[in-house]
Order: C-alpha cells, then structure tokens, then sequence
C-alpha cells in the first residue's frame, strides 16, 4: 500500500508519470490519499521539533498521519530521520532500498482495513 497526501501530493503530482501511477494505485486500492489538512498540520509540528537532518518534513508528516512506516528513498538524511524514535516511533520506521530488504513490505491481512480508517480520520 502506498500512503500519500499534503505538500508530497503537490510535489510528486508536477511528474505525470508519477500521477498517473498514484493514481492508478489508488483506483486499484493499493494507495490511500491522506487528508492535506492533517498532513500540513503535522508538518507544523515536525518543523517545530527542528529534529529534522532532511528538508522533507512532509514524509514524515505522511509517516505519523498515515502510520506508514516503510520509506523507499535515497536519500540518506531522510533515512535518518524516518529512523529516528523521536520522530517515528511504535512502529519505528524503516527504509527499503534494495531485494534484501523485503521483510519490510511484509504486512497483516488488516493494513489496508487500517489505512482506510486512518484516511477517513476513524481511528
């Protein structure tokens, strides 16, 4: 499942291909878009920590809005941060970059019931 909303939207949305594929993720029921509003107000609060070693405050934003907590980048200061107890934490996050990482796209039959409750602010 892939998670999105808020300023990553915007941002991913200016590539079409990348449009395009969210979207046909999203009407295939493998992406949930996440509120902007709660995603923005979340990047507030992850700016204010100044915990950040990245300039993408918005993933982690998405991360504690949607409780993704797998990240595929490569980008090492954001690995850091997704990694981070005092940004992420129960489930800490982890970073998928390669094959041998795929234990972390493991996930429990209830991931995808989860992120719809999450998206429609249910839980």
């Amino acid at each position: 499942m892939l998670a999105y909303g808020g300023p990553l939207t915007r941002q991913l949305f200016r590539v079409a291909r990348a449009q395009v594929a969210i979207l046909e993720l999203d009407r295939a029921g493998r992406a949930t878009r996440f509120p902007d509003q709660a995603v923005e107000a979340q990047e507030q609060r992850v700016k204010k920590l100044r915990l950040c070693k990245s300039d993408d405050p918005q993933v982690i934003a998405l991360a504690i809005v949607s409780g993704a907590r797998t990240l595929c980048s490569r980008d090492t200061d954001l690995h850091e941060d997704f990694k981070n107890k005092r940004l992420i934490d129960k489930p800490r996050g982890r970073v998928y970059q390669n094959p041998a990482h795929k234990g972390h796209l493991t996930h429990t039959s209830s991931c995808r019931q989860q992120l719809k409750k999450l998206a429609s602010g249910c839980l």
